[in-house]
């Protein structure tokens, strides 16, 4: 201890010691400063040892989040679809980030539009996002129709239902169609191949004499290949007369015939019977125009019931279109257009003479490849490759670009334009 006290009194080791303590501190704060990036300028007054110690600027910039394009995926179910994407992001200190999206790629997706959203946050705490839209459609399947035959039968006896069922003018067949009269229901029958089912000797025991309007009623369910629809049709039970029912004869409207809609067309139908006629009426009368105000299935029936008191009723079904058709040089089935090279864009057009809304057409127009000869589908509809689809008001037409593909050389492929008619209108394309 004396001799510390002794080294202590002694100015030269004094300087000694102080000389070391401030070497230590040099050597710390240089640490710090390597630790911290910070770096030495010039000093000023004030500063130690004649330098300034200067600091970085704060990471202020937020990094950049990329996501992909608004999203349209098919359903695989009603729950939905699983939807997978990429997202990125970079920042410009930290370089490549993980952004975290909700929900996330791989998730299921409900029917419907949902946003996702994607964020990434660096290292100083600055955070950004992006979003897009998933969309998630199920596929729309062909509508159906189904016409179900007016008929008559005599008080107290015996009638057969029956009903066609038809996709865009095509007949369903091995379809089930479930059949009522009244609030009675009759039982099942399957369509044959021109798309009638049909049940016999049905009993009209109780049902009063006269015309009863929308009495038979049929019903197709629907499956995974077509549309559910129903239908309805009069009956008319006719008094015990000679046994000689009136015979009517209905020109126009023409059976299972297309009239445009708004169309002026006058009905024409007569009746006749072995004795004198008291009553033949229909609709509207013969020569004033029939109902082509909306379109859809219509149905015109004319009852006549002579003075033997004996009754007839017949019906025509008949269909009010759109006035749809291609624009040359597009052509309909059964023509035939110019053959098309194999990855070129072809414009089709087609008009209605007029704007009909946009719920006219039943969703993209699909196309898909045939044989050439029995244009039997050789595989699925497709809607893609269509990049253009606008209504041009100057001319009244539908405008749209179809981008086909090199691969399609030397095949068919069936373009189809669905209307909420009920009508497809096809036009057959070769590609070399």
């Amino acid at each position: 201890m004396s001799q510390l006290r002794a080294l202590g009194r002694n100015p030269r080791n004094l300087a000694l010691a102080s000389l070391v303590v401030l070497v230590v501190a040099l050597v710390a704060l240089s640490a710090a400063v390597a630790e911290s990036q910070a770096y030495f300028t010039d000093g000023h007054p004030g500063s130690i040892g004649g330098l300034s110690l200067i600091l970085p600027p704060a990471d202020t910039t937020k990094p950049v989040v990329t996501v992909p394009h608004d999203m349209i995926v098919a359903a695989t179910d009603q729950h939905g679809a699983h939807v997978s994407f990429v997202a990125t992001a970079t920042d410009d200190v930290d370089g490549p980030l993980t952004p975290v999206c909700v929900p996330a790629s791989g998730d299921l997706f409900p029917l419907g539009n949902t946003t996702v959203t994607c964020s990434a946050t660096d290292a100083a705490g600055n955070s950004a996002s992006a979003s897009f839209h998933v969309n998630v459609a199920l596929a729309v399947l062909p509508s159906t129709s189904l016409d179900v035959a007016s008929t008559s039968a005599t008080e107290g006896g015996t009638v057969t239902l029956s009903a066609t069922l038809t996709s865009s003018g095509s007949a369903l067949s091995a379809k089930t169609i479930h059949f009522t009269l009244g609030a009675t229901v009759i039982g099942d029958a399957s369509t044959d191949a021109t798309g009638t089912a049909s049940i016999s000797a049905v009993s009209v025991a109780g049902i009063a004499v006269g015309h009863h309007q929308d009495l038979i009623g049929a019903s197709f369910a629907g499956d995974s290949q077509f549309q559910g629809s129903t239908g309805s049709a009069s009956l008319t039970i006719d008094a015990a007369g000679n046994g000689v029912k009136p015979t009517i004869t209905i020109t126009t409207p023409v059976d299972k015939a297309a009239y445009v809609i708004g169309s002026k067309v006058g009905a024409d139908y007569a009746c006749s019977s072995d004795s004198s006629i008291t009553a033949c009426s229909g609709p509207v009368a013969s020569g004033a125009n029939f109902d082509t105000g909306s379109i859809g299935w219509k149905t015109f029936t004319v009852n006549a019931t002579d003075a033997d008191g004996d009754t007839a009723s017949r019906s025509v079904t008949y269909h009010v279109v759109y006035p749809f058709r291609y624009i040359a040089p597009t052509m309909e089935l059964p023509a035939l257009n110019t053959t098309i090279v194999a990855g070129s864009k072809v414009v089709i057009r087609f008009t209605m003479d007029q704007w009909w809304g946009k719920s006219v057409i039943m969703g993209w127009p699909r196309h898909y490849r045939v044989d050439p000869v029995t244009l039997a589908r050789m595989g699925r509809n497709d809607v893609w490759h269509i990049r253009k689809f606008q209504y041009d008001r100057a001319s009244h037409q539908y405008v749209l670009k179809w981008h086909t593909k090199q691969a399609w050389a030397g095949t068919s492929r069936l373009f189809i334009v669905f209307l909420r008619d009920g009508t497809a209108h096809k036009a057959l394309f070769n590609f070399v």
